[in-house]
Order: C-alpha cells, then sequence, then structure tokens
C-alpha cells in the first residue's frame, strides 16, 4: 500500500518486481512511467494485466502512445507489438430486464497484429479481430449479436452500442 508499504507507486511496482513474481495487475496504466515498467515486467517475462479506459481495441494503443514524448513513440510501438499477447474491450450492457451483461471484444496479438501495431495502423486491428476468429477472437458485433439472439438486449440498445463502433 503507498504511504505503509511503499513510498510511490512506482517504488512499489519496482520493488513487486524484484520478488521475481510470474503475474502482476497493475491498475489503470495512467502514465508513461507505469507503462515502461509493464513493458520492463513483460520482457523478461512476467504476464502483467492491466487496465485502461478506452472506448474500442483500436484506441487501446493510441492511449498508451499518448503518454509517451513523441521521440519515443517508435521504441514504445516496437515495444507493445512484442511484449502485448492480447487485449479485451469490455462494457456493460443493460438487459430487457433491467441488469447488466458483458459484451466484449478481444484481441489475440498476432504476427498481423504485431506488424499493425509497429506500423502505426491502430483501426485496422479490427481487420485483425473480424479475420481472427481461429485465433479465439471475437468482435464486438458478434458479442452484441449473440446476446440479442439469446433475447437478453433488445434490438435498440444493441443498435445503440453497436453505432460507438462505426
Amino acid at each position: 500500500e503507498v504511504g505503509r508499504d511503499t513510498q510511490t507507486f512506482y517504488s512499489g511496482l519496482r520493488a513487486a518486481l524484484r520478488q521475481d513474481p510470474d503475474v502482476i495487475a497493475i491498475g489503470e496504466m495512467r502514465d508513461y512511467e507505469t507503462i515502461k515498467i509493464a513493458l520492463a515486467a513483460a520482457e523478461t517475462g512476467v504476464l502483467v494485466l492491466s487496465t485502461l479506459h478506452v472506448i474500442s481495441i483500436d484506441k487501446i494503443i493510441e492511449r498508451l502512445l499518448s503518454y509517451a514524448p513523441a521521440t519515443d513513440e517508435g521504441q514504445l510501438r516496437f515495444l507493445l507489438a512484442e511484449s502485448l499477447q492480447g487485449m479485451i474491450h469490455q462494457e456493460l450492457i443493460p438487459t430487457v430486464n433491467n441488469e447488466q451483461r458483458v459484451a466484449c471484444e478481444v484481441l489475440v496479438v498476432t504476427n498481423a497484429a504485431k506488424n499493425i501495431i509497429r506500423r502505426k495502423g491502430g483501426f485496422f486491428l479490427r481487420t485483425v479481430i473480424e479475420t481472427g476468429k481461429k485465433h479465439g477472437m471475437i468482435t464486438m458485433a458478434e458479442s452484441i449479436n449473440a446476446l440479442l439472439e439469446a433475447g437478453t438486449i433488445s434490438e435498440g440498445v444493441a443498435t445503440s452500442v453497436l453505432a460507438n463502433y462505426n
């Protein structure tokens, strides 16, 4: 805990890495220092789990790059392409029973995805997802349509949610 066990979040994260963990969970990555530490951990084989608040998978890379100085963009793109294993975007969707269900899109970072990340083509990650079903990928549209076909959500809700992805 920051203030009790460690002076700062960064020093705590670095101390955690010295314990030779197999997995670390970082909350939201909100700054470049956290991103650099997370990528350094991933490079050593640590499974790093983290969150970002974005509206779709293709915005994840854009958000991470926004924290870095422009001079580091190329290096950061390379590290992201080499370190990321997958990305999930999830959204809580209101159901017909006034509850909520998760709809998600899933990207497994294949060689095609790595090339897109390296070459500034974030929007084209959608194409990788659309053609990557055999790798376990799913689009938000597929997830929403499954909820709609099951009668879990209304057509109006499905249309509204999918409008955000076009």
